[in-house]
């Protein structure tokens, strides 16, 4: 029933795939994938509270349970679909909490930590933005998405996104994040002697972004 239901959900036939779930609820109604699947679908239509619920009923003690199973959606994964249906039910408090506690129990799991970043930085919660946007370094390194939320935070705090591109890149000067971030606003703002340096060393680093933009610059210019 999972695995049936998972294909109709991802060739776009997501009431289906719940009609699948539900089946399979019906035989065996605290399996712990198809509570978990069943409210990821539910999720995607809107049914929120219904969602939650699913989520809650998720067993945490499979002892007796013969199967492959992802042990992720006894945990982290469980707790980041509940932080995300508390945020859509305008509890953020609650997401706070079920966010925090996904990257307790898998600090490498960055999703939690990009979405604890958003919407800590939508309610001006400043302290646990801060908190989210390590986590979120330290999960995937200094990558284009750690890059974006850098700067979206100083945007929001007043201070200048492309000075913290540059801060960041001081320390570390190969990181393709920040770098393909600062060069894209400067190719944006037509700043294009100012790009070229940071699309150079993107060359360099085999991001074929930075092979893009050179390329563009070049056909511009005839070289």
């Amino acid at each position: 029933y999972s695995l049936m239901g998972i294909s109709k959900r991802e060739l776009g036939d997501v009431e289906g795939a719940l009609e699948t779930f539900e089946k399979g609820l019906e035989v065996t109604p605290d399996d712990p994938e198809l509570l978990f699947q069943s409210a990821v679908t539910l999720t995607t239509l809107g049914r929120i509270d219904e969602a939650k619920d699913r989520y809650l009923r998720v067993p945490t003690d499979i002892s007796g349970h013969f199967s492959s199973i992802d042990i992720g959606i006894l945990t982290f994964k469980r707790f980041h679909g509940l932080g995300s249906v508390e945020l859509t039910l305008g509890n953020y408090a609650e997401a706070k909490k079920w966010w925090l506690e996904a990257l307790k129990a898998a600090p490498s799991f960055s999703p939690s930590a990009a979405e604890l970043f958003n919407a800590a930085v939508t309610q001006g919660d400043f302290r646990v933005a801060h908190e989210a946007l390590a986590a979120l370094k330290a999960a995937e390194g200094p990558s284009e998405q750690w890059a974006q939320c850098m700067c979206r935070m100083a945007q929001e705090t007043g201070q200048d996104p492309e000075h913290a591109l540059r801060l960041a890149l001081q320390s570390m000067p190969y990181a393709v994040g920040p770098l393909l971030v600062l060069a894209r606003h400067l190719v944006q703002r037509g700043d294009e002697r100012g790009a070229a340096p940071l699309l150079e060393e993107l060359d360099r680093l085999d991001c074929a972004e930075g092979v893009f933009f050179r390329g563009l610059m070049a056909i511009q210019h005839l070289d």
